[in-house]
């Protein structure tokens, strides 16, 4: 559970980071980009990653994760899959309840488990920042004019404009928006065999996965190569065990 949070607050953190771009993106005018570099780094200062992965997104993170441990099993057990039917006869018992029973010490495992985490994250993304920053810079050059950069980088050039710009990207981690967060997760979780059901009906119409068994000598062989593995070890998998 605590590998699924990590990679959507990863997702959510980073939300430019997970898409590659649909199309080439043009060179910008020199001269709005070079406005577009202040405007940027007023609105992403250095460390700003930092600030929001070590600050309130952990705190964020681990109110909901605590929400999660109180949906009841047979919610997850219906998402994972099982027939609602038999769902039920798992009781109303949370998954706290169940994770107290094996593993006793969950809690202090998962804060230090998301500590730890929000402490790599925030290595990795510090580490990114001025390339993010240029980028946004560059996204700012193209979307607003000469004009409109001009009038942004005045008023960011003031001190409530300052301030303002310098708390946008840590705008969604405020207490007053984590409290509208916090019934977020749980009705994400009950709501997900109904989102299960929209996507294996859009997939109804595709060719189902290969398995090991299906491939063809040549795929195999292609596969044991992306893999760096031997293709005897696959050609193992063929035959079922």
């Amino acid at each position: 559970m605590s590998r699924l949070l990590a990679l959507a607050l990863a997702t959510a953190a980073v939300p430019a980071l997970a898409q590659a771009p649909s199309a080439p993106v043009a060179a910008p005018d020199p001269a709005r980009l070079a406005v577009a570099r202040a405007v940027a780094g007023k609105i992403m200062p250095p460390g700003t990653y930092r600030t929001i992965l070590q600050g309130s997104l952990n705190a964020m993170m681990s109110g909901m994760m605590s929400q999660m441990m109180d949906v009841p099993v047979q919610q997850f057990a219906a998402t994972a899959g099982m027939p609602a039917e038999d769902a039920k006869k798992l009781g109303g018992a949370t998954t706290r309840q169940v994770m107290s029973v094996i593993d006793p010490a969950f809690d202090e495992r998962s804060r230090l488990s998301m500590t730890a985490m929000m402490d790599g994250m925030s290595d990795v993304l510090v580490k990114m920042e001025p390339d993010i920053r240029e980028g946004l810079a560059e996204a700012y050059a193209t979307r607003f004019s000469a004009v409109q950069l001009a009038e942004l980088k005045a008023f960011f050039d003031t001190p409530t404009g300052s301030s303002f710009a310098a708390q946008q990207m840590t705008l969604m981690t405020d207490p007053a928006f984590m409290r509208r967060m916090q019934g977020v997760m749980p009705a994400i979780v009950k709501a997900m065999p109904d989102v299960i059901k929209r996507v294996q009906a859009a997939t109804a119409h595709l060719p189902k996965p290969k398995k090991a068994s299906d491939l063809t000598d040549a795929e195999r062989a292609r596969l044991a190569q992306l893999l760096g593995i031997p293709p005897e070890k696959l050609k193992q998998a063929k035959e079922p065990q």
